[in-house]
């Protein structure tokens, strides 16, 4: 079962990761990151190709990224921490499709500095739902959601890239549903730290004083809720 559980996860991952490239559509394969060609079948392998494979593309000879593989073994590890708890418990799929929606929030605000609202729903949606489900939605709660899905609708169909920075604070609004008091640090010592990691990379590799903030934010949650989950099974 964690074997599934990893090969699921790993495989979903290396999905998310084309969907977060607009040059790479579903219906036909992935894309070279330089050259923008159609990659073969053994430099799609998840994981293999590229760390172990690494073979480099025909068209260009760009070998693949090193990172790729890491996200790919990152997401597995969490799918097998998940389904820890019970694999056919309706909260473990929500927090594994959670986990598979933020990575593309995070490639997206990377890539672009932008946090696609169509995520910011679902993302809203399925928190309410989770928290529903762990009996946890006061009415509260129920209402600001309530409210933050309207407004996301709305601005989606505005068809305007949300304002800078508001997304960041409906990701930390979001996160706040799915860690407890007692992880509150973890969160703020993790959030905080990859933030800054992330500033000094954009600042020298990219030259601009804005950087993504989501990916430190989401990848925070992520290792929360592994936290909780870990607490739950002892």
């Amino acid at each position: 079962m964690i074997v599934l559980s990893f090969l699921i996860g790993v495989c979903l991952a290396s999905f998310i990761m084309v969907l977060a490239e607009p040059l790479s559509p579903l219906w036909r394969r992935s894309l070279c990151d330089d050259c923008h060609q159609p990659l073969r079948w053994h430099q799609l392998i998840p994981v293999i190709s590229s760390w172990f494979l690494r073979r480099p593309c025909s068209n260009c000879h760009h070998q693949p990224h090193f990172i790729y593989g890491l996200i790919e073994v990152v997401i597995g590890i969490l799918f097998v921490v998940t389904a820890s708890v019970d694999l056919l418990n309706w909260t473990v799929i929500i927090v594994d499709i959670f986990i598979l929606i933020s990575l593309h929030v995070s490639l997206w605000d990377w890539r672009w500095r932008q946090i696609p609202v169509i995520d910011l729903i679902w993302l809203t949606s399925l928190t309410v739902l989770y928290l529903y489900l762990q009996g946890r939605l006061p009415v509260s709660s129920l209402v600001m959601f309530g409210l933050l899905t309207v407004l996301l609708i709305v601005w989606r169909f505005r068809k305007k890239p949300f304002p800078l920075a508001s997304g960041d604070w409906v990701l930390l609004i979001i996160a706040s549903s799915w860690i407890t008091l007692e992880n509150l640090p973890i969160f703020l010592t993790i959030a905080g730290g990859l933030g800054i990691l992330t500033a000094v990379i954009y600042k020298r590799y990219y030259q601009t004083p804005y950087f993504p903030f989501a990916p430190a934010i989401l990848m925070a949650t992520w290792v929360c809720v592994v936290v909780l989950k870990i607490q739950c099974r002892v």
